[in-house]
């Protein structure tokens, strides 16, 4: 049919075609939002408040950067954000995005300390598991963790990866938002 295009073509042509397109598409939609979908890496930006903001504070501090952990994101944590992003050949905007979580956070086990266990743990007891926030890798934390990975359905290794920081992200509330100091 002449002057016809797109989604129309399909249907005119071949509406088997079209009914195999709308559940191909389906199929898709379905694969991204469902239970097997990975959990997203929150975007997180000057103005922001509370615990993704006090988590990217404490990973910023185990990298080595000089921020209060307050859970205010304002331009002190903006600049150290920018720094990290620099450092890693990343787009320095101080808005932390998916490309950025990777290599802000670090594998944590029984051999770490300080900060980035301290994220860990909070993390953990604000996903709902008591935890004492110590910044000591406890059996107690590795515990926490174990249990919080076979819940999300990853491996329970007590060992705190990359899935796994993905997971302890998604694993709360959107971050409240508000317009920069």
């Amino acid at each position: 049919m002449p002057g016809v295009t797109g989604a129309e073509d399909v249907m005119n042509a071949d509406p088997d075609a079209h009914s195999a397109q709308v559940t191909r598409e389906a199929a898709e939609k379905l694969s991204a939002t469902g239970p097997a979908a990975e959990p997203r890496w929150p975007l997180v930006q000057e103005g922001d408040r509370f615990w993704t903001v006090r988590t990217v504070q404490f990973l910023l501090v185990a990298h080595g950067h000089r921020v209060e952990v307050d859970g205010r994101f304002g331009r002190r944590t903006a600049a150290a954000v920018k720094v990290f992003q620099a450092g890693h050949a990343l787009l320095a905007d101080g808005v932390v995005r998916p490309k950025t979580w990777p290599l802000l956070v670090r594998e944590v086990d029984a051999r770490s300390a300080d900060s980035d266990v301290e994220a860990l743990q909070f993390l953990l007891d604000n996903a709902g598991l008591p935890t004492d926030i110590t910044g000591a890798f406890s059996a107690a934390t590795a515990r926490d963790l174990a249990s919080f990975q076979e819940s999300h359905g990853l491996p329970a290794s007590g060992e705190a990866d990359v899935p796994a920081w993905r997971a302890l992200m998604a694993a709360r509330a959107p971050t409240l938002r508000t317009r920069p100091s």
